[in-house]
């Protein structure tokens, strides 16, 4: 799993001029197993993942008490608005989402 690509001239890599020889180097270095590439898919999502968990850690840490209580209390429903349509004549029923604090 650890590519290295050698660039025919750093200095163009880092400035990020790509040149045809920059874009080739980097082509031909991707791989086009499907197996692989959906593994290596999979990998990215998984550091994404964790990424994502491991900043709520962060946040949810420096709550106090209070706002964490809020936080949890905090959910988000979803309720069935009826709206007629005067033009039509028709009656639907349109669904909202919206976040409300649930005391329980």
């Amino acid at each position: 799993m650890n590519r290295t690509v050698t660039l025919p001239n750093e200095r163009e890599h880092q400035k990020g001029i790509r040149t045809p020889s920059v874009i080739k180097a980097a082509l031909v270095d991707i791989s086009t197993d499907p197996v692989q590439q959906a593994d290596e898919s999979i990998t990215l999502l998984t550091i994404r993942e964790r990424r994502m968990l491991q900043r709520i850690q962060r946040l949810a840490s420096g709550l106090t008490e209070k706002q964490r209580c809020v936080l949890q209390q905090l959910r988000t429903k979803k309720e069935a608005t009826p709206v007629h349509d005067d033009r039509a004549g028709q009656t639907r029923t349109i669904i909202k989402e919206s976040d409300k604090l649930v005391i329980g």
